[in-house]
């Protein structure tokens, strides 16, 4: 909501109206009373008309710059509020493309295969630009990586040799819940970033 649309704004705006329509009748009458002095030659009231409608107008343009100052801070505000919103989503768009990367090093032979039947606890980096090294370098925080259990678990296990099963260090039925949201390992193995390897997990 704009300023001037709140309960203060209105009544502070409804004021400066009612002034500014008050002060432009003072005008108008004062203008005409100027006239009719000057018509009867009346120099001395002409001219204290004119100093009190100088006066007249001075208010009325004080009023009427108030006006405009309050209808200033409403678009000032406004402008406030919709960088704020544009900000928020900014990051709520960043925090989509977000991913979460975890150090191959941190999910060693025996967290893997534990893994597979229980979680696994182990550390993890947010990244909001997979692209940019320097994102690998946050501190990590905690995490734990599941495993979702199917039909096929038992005869895929059978079929990899001992070997596979370490190098893969993770597969598509691992999974890291973090925020409320879901996170699945990327295809395409580890990415390198500086003397690391990392699995990349997407929301």
């Amino acid at each position: 909501m704009a300023l001037v649309e709140t309960d203060a704004g209105k009544f502070i705006n409804d004021g400066l109206v009612s002034l500014q329509n008050k002060y432009e009748k003072d005008l108008v009458t004062l203008e005409r009373e100027r006239q009719n002095a000057a018509a009867e030659k009346d120099d001395e009231m002409e001219k204290t008309l004119a100093q009190v409608r100088a006066k007249a107008r001075a208010r009325l343009e004080k009023a009427t710059a108030e006006r405009e100052l309050l209808a200033g801070l409403s678009e000032a505000e406004m402008r406030k509020c919709e960088e704020a919103e544009k900000r928020r989503e900014d990051e709520r768009e960043k925090d989509e493309r977000a991913v979460i990367a975890v150090a191959t090093k941190d999910v060693s032979v025996s967290g893997h295969i534990f893994s597979t039947f229980t979680p696994i606890a182990t550390k993890g980096r947010l990244i909001h630009d997979i692209d940019d090294a320097s994102e690998f370098e946050k501190a990590p925080f905690d995490i734990t990586i599941n495993y979702q259990r199917n039909t096929s678990f038992f005869p895929s296990i059978l079929a990899k040799t001992l070997a596979e099963c370490f190098d893969e260090g993770v597969d598509a039925d691992n999974y890291i819940v973090h925020n409320n949201a879901s996170y699945r390992p990327k295809s395409g193995g580890p990415v390198t970033r500086g003397t690391q390897k990392f699995y990349i997990f997407t929301k």
